[in-house]
């Protein structure tokens, strides 16, 4: 478990790394709209966000977005007599959102959501953070206190934005129960960031939304096994960001 400090006196604050998204804004619209949402997270040492929320007041597609894109933030981490540290943050994001009408891989209307301002961060102290966290990564099948990068190479990987058809999963597998969250009678929803590379395999596999009582591993060993059609750009796969929901229900 890694210790969580709190931002105040000698504790810097976290800052997110300019970060260019003429890329990945959207402005052929079918409607715009300015939102609002207060998000928690814990800032890694690795500058990585992690245990991150929405205020539950935010529109569920939108609250989607905004934990895709924040899993994919790049922060300058907090110090503290100048080390690296995890620190738990409130961020008030202030974006402006696309609703697109596009088609789907077999040609049905839908509704996309994308970003059409980039987003601007107004960080504070969050003063409920967790006292400690336990960071997980897959591919190694390990679990660490040094929270990783989620690509080696972040340059080569893209995110879903117009241009781009979204990967297609076409092999999936239910999660298994932990045995304390049975227990316990835990339900709900982890949210698990991956790269989807160019041959439609789970890489870099992070929670971004915890759950805890051991589901979090069981969410990572689920999303290992899917695979997809990978993303395309110009016809051509590519690797992509993308942040899988896996439910957690008793029966």
């Amino acid at each position: 478990m890694t210790k969580v400090y709190r931002v105040g006196k000698d504790v810097t604050t976290p800052e997110p790394v300019p970060k260019d998204y003429s890329a990945v804004l959207v402005s052929t619209c079918d409607r715009t709209k300015p939102v609002k949402s207060d998000m928690k997270l814990v800032v890694d040492p690795t500058g990585f966000p992690q245990d991150v929320s929405v205020d539950q007041s935010t529109d569920p597609d939108v609250a989607q977005l905004l934990l895709q894109w924040m899993a994919a933030v790049k922060f300058k981490p907090a110090l503290r007599d100048g080390n690296p540290i995890a620190a738990g943050i409130s961020d008030r994001i202030e974006v402006g959102i696309c609703y697109a009408k596009e088609t789907d891989q077999v040609g049905n209307p839908i509704t996309r959501l994308h970003l059409n301002s980039a987003p601007i961060h107004k960080i504070s102290p969050w003063k409920d953070a967790p006292p400690e966290i336990q960071f997980f990564v897959s591919g190694n099948d390990s679990q660490s206190d040094t929270a990783s990068k989620p690509a080696q190479n972040d340059a080569a990987v893209e995110y879903i934005a117009k241009g781009i058809t979204p990967p297609i999963p076409v092999y999936t597998v239910d999660p298994h129960y932990s045995e304390e969250g049975r227990k316990k009678h835990i339900q709900g929803e982890c949210m698990v960031q991956v790269i989807v590379d160019a041959q439609g395999i789970i890489q870099n596999a992070r929670i971004v939304k915890p759950l805890g009582y051991g589901l979090d591993e069981m969410a990572i060993e689920a999303v290992k096994s899917y695979r997809f059609k990978p993303a395309r750009k110009d016809g051509k796969p590519v690797p992509v960001y993308i942040t899988i929901a896996i439910n957690f229900r008793l029966r």
